[in-house]
């Protein structure tokens, strides 16, 4: 019997020893040896991002009989320096246009019916930010890697709207400025040992802006907003090449 409760003692005492000495990982180590982007290294990339919608008496929601076009564009180049192994810090400009003209729609409330004809909005505006990156691997080729930017900056724009529906054209011209933050996640993919191809989505975001509106050129008047979101949206999806050097 005592033979027997020394094999249990001494089994157990091995099994500790074990459990004590392995070493567990889940999900990703942020310590990993795996360097995607080396200390002292720079980054010169960006995206850019395209769209376009026509309707021809198509219906969106509520509205009916929409003859529409529009299109929205923007070019984002950004520079960085690695200050240590996995992680950088850089600058980051924007430039984004866009244009929304509507021939007609009708949108109805029982007996009470919205026309607009000849409308016509046109905008651009510029941004600049300061970003920091960590780099997080996926395995240990280097190959591939998740990202993080974490960007504050602030943007400012113009946009001129005019509007025909009632006989005459009514115009309004507009200028903004806002403080803008974000937290924007991507993936990484080495196509070479300098170039990585990156898609990004936005995730995290607030905005606080300030517009100065001057309508016919005679009326005055100001709209400040603040606004927060949280959410992974696809048509913020941005494809870009980044090199390293």
């Amino acid at each position: 019997m005592n033979r027997f409760k020394l094999i249990l003692v001494t089994l157990a005492a091995c099994l500790s020893s074990a459990a004590w000495g392995q070493q567990v990982k889940r999900g990703f180590d942020m310590k990993s040896p795996t360097v995607i982007a080396a200390k002292g290294s720079w980054m010169i990339g960006g995206n850019a991002r395209y769209s376009t919608t026509t309707y021809t008496d198509g219906q969106i929601a509520i509205v009916e009989g929409v003859n529409s076009d529009s299109y929205s564009t923007s070019l984002t180049p950004s520079i960085a320096y690695l200050v240590a192994d996995n992680f950088a810090v850089g600058v980051r400009g924007s430039y984004t246009r866009g244009l929304i003209k509507v021939d007609s729609a009708a949108m109805g409330f029982g007996e009470v019916n919205i026309e607009v004809d000849d409308y016509y909005s046109l905008s651009h505006s510029g941004s600049a930010m300061l970003f920091a990156r960590p780099f997080i691997p996926m395995g240990p080729s280097g190959r591939f890697s998740m990202f993080i930017d974490i960007a504050a900056g602030f943007r400012r724009g113009q946009a001129k709207v005019s509007d025909g529906h009632t006989g005459f054209t009514a115009g309004t011209w507009q200028q903004s400025f806002a403080w803008t933050a974000g937290v924007y996640p991507g993936l990484s993919a080495f196509i070479s040992d300098h170039v990585a191809l990156e898609f990004q989505l936005g995730m995290l975001g607030f905005d606080s802006s300030k517009v100065q509106q001057v309508h016919n050129q005679v009326n005055e008047g100001t709209r400040s907003s603040f606004s927060a979101h949280y959410m992974a949206d696809v048509t913020s999806l941005a494809i870009g090449l980044t090199m390293y050097f």
